[in-house]
């Protein structure tokens, strides 16, 4: 039974799961540790303080094997989904809650359940997958994984289209949400068009404000400034018809905000601004409040405020690297190399630059239009006071590092390299010892050439934890890219 687990599994989740049909739920935990004793499941802690167990592969797939011939596998299938969906409805609201990073750690460990979940219930259980994906949408919007939710959320919408509910019309803003970060502009309006119709249909007041809104930020992204404004204004009316949702009345503030600051009226953005972060932390929103934060620092660098636009800036950036927001993280990374480039040190903000575009490619989300020209401005300073062979230089030098390593150098006080070459420094000489038994392995998979994505497919290891692993390679042995951890490997040889 516990073989239909992917990823590893809980103890609470073991007798969700495998519990019933002759089997108590206070044996469970009995099981277990014969099965441990005799080498088919394998236990220890996930880093955390929380136990957990696993197969190895072959184990698993005997296991599977068997539980097919049992005639329980459907029923174990559903358990299973339905755990996955309790566990995520769970996170969900915990994501929302002051210290979110906890939560955040437990979904990315549980993500292989998930997505064994949401595969197996999209052709048996439809319904089941499109509440799990709408449950998901807020994660994996706000924690690095735009691409890959998109293409869940459209296959259920796809598996699910005679269906009229208000968990179809959460998912059709979810899936325009990853559409828009993913610069597909097109797909997103048809997306909030179909849920805005069908919000009106269900007769959801609430759904059809939140819909208003997403569409405002839409047209602000594709630089329809004025049409933007309306909808977002009609949106924060409707809401206040409503009673003036907190949640809902802060996102629209924010929205407009920004739309303050693009038509040159920072003033007034920044009124709206921090009213916006106001209620997100009286909400205890600590995510909300970060990306408003970054939104001020932005800010705060076209106003010429320098150290506060920095001090802001920093701060969005700890809290958004803890969250696992990787597009928060390239955006910080831009603004904060914007005031780098007004104090002068065009070298760092040219790096920083380097650093935040290689990393919107990786995560396959572009700069959105109505941004461009600022980002144009950002680069214009990295180059006041660098000739045009250094500012290449550093500028590669940035593009070489995982985002991770970039977000502690934003972090940090030191200055940019002048060196750009791929030699390991002498630091690279440190012993294959100072790395653990998985950074070893991650650092062999670097030296074939693998990305980050293809490591956690490799190792059946979330992405985000990759870019953990890649950054503490880096930072024990003194290494800049991938470029010299495989050097690295040629020399010293992960054993």
């Amino acid at each position: 039974r516990v073989s239909v687990f992917a990823g590893g599994f809980s103890l609470e989740a073991a007798e969700a799961v495998g519990a019933g049909d002759g089997l108590e739920e206070g044996d469970v935990v009995d099981l277990l540790s014969q099965l441990v004793d005799k080498s088919l499941v394998v236990a220890g802690s996930d880093g955390k303080d929380r136990f957990r167990y696993g197969m190895l592969e072959p184990v698993r797939q005997y296991g599977w094997e068997r539980l097919k011939e049992s005639g329980e596998e459907k029923e174990i299938r559903s358990r299973h989904a339905a755990w996955c969906l309790a566990f995520a409805e769970q996170a969900d609201a915990q994501l929302r809650e002051p210290d979110p990073a906890v939560w955040v750690e437990r979904l990315e460990h549980e993500h292989p359940n998930l997505q064994a979940a949401l595969e197996w219930s999209l052709d048996r259980e439809p319904e089941t997958a499109l509440w799990l994906a709408a449950t998901l949408g807020h994660f994996w919007y706000a924690h690095g994984h735009i691409v890959e939710g998109r293409r869940w959320l459209e296959t259920a919408l796809a598996s699910t289209g005679d269906l009229k509910t208000a968990t179809r019309a959460r998912v059709l803003r979810f899936a325009g949400v990853l559409s828009e970060e993913s610069g597909l502009y097109e797909r997103a309006e048809e997306l909030y068009e179909e849920g805005l119709t069908l919000y009106r249909l269900l007769g959801n007041s609430e759904g059809v404000a939140t819909s208003l809104n997403s569409l405002g930020a839409l047209a602000f992204a594709v630089g329809d400034l004025d049409r933007a404004v309306a909808l977002t204004e009609e949106s924060l009316s409707l809401k206040r018809e409503l009673g003036d949702s907190r949640s809902i009345r802060k996102i629209s503030l924010n929205n407009l905000g920004e739309m303050a600051q693009a038509a040159g009226d920072l003033g007034r953005a920044q009124t709206l601004f921090e009213e916006s972060l106001r209620i997100a932390r009286e909400e205890g929103d600590g995510w909300g409040a970060a990306v408003i934060t970054l939104n001020l620092g932005t800010l705060a660098v076209e106003q010429g405020e320098r150290v506060r636009a920095e001090a802001l800036l920093l701060d969005a950036l700890r809290t958004l690297r803890q969250l696992g927001d990787e597009d928060g993280v390239a955006d910080c990374l831009d603004s904060v190399a914007g005031a780098a480039g007004m104090r002068g040190e065009g070298g760092r903000a040219a790096t920083l630059l380097g650093a935040a575009e290689a990393a919107r490619e990786e995560l396959g989300i572009p700069i959105r239009p109505v941004e461009r020209d600022r980002h144009e401005r950002f680069v214009a300073l990295s180059k006041r006071n660098l000739n045009e062979g250094a500012w290449a230089a550093a500028w590669a030098a940035g593009r070489a590092m995982p985002l991770q390593q970039a977000a502690e150098y934003a972090l940090s006080s030191g200055s940019p390299s002048s060196t750009t070459d791929d030699t390991p420094p002498a630091e690279s000489g440190r012993p294959a010892a100072a790395l653990t038994r998985r950074e070893r392995e991650v650092a062999a998979l670097i030296a074939r050439g693998l990305t980050n994505r293809q490591i956690s497919t490799e190792l059946t290891i979330s992405e985000r934890t990759v870019g953990n692993h890649v950054a503490n390679i880096l930072k024990k042995l003194g290494l800049r890219s991938r470029t010299q951890v495989a050097g690295w490997t040629d020399t010293a040889g992960p054993r």
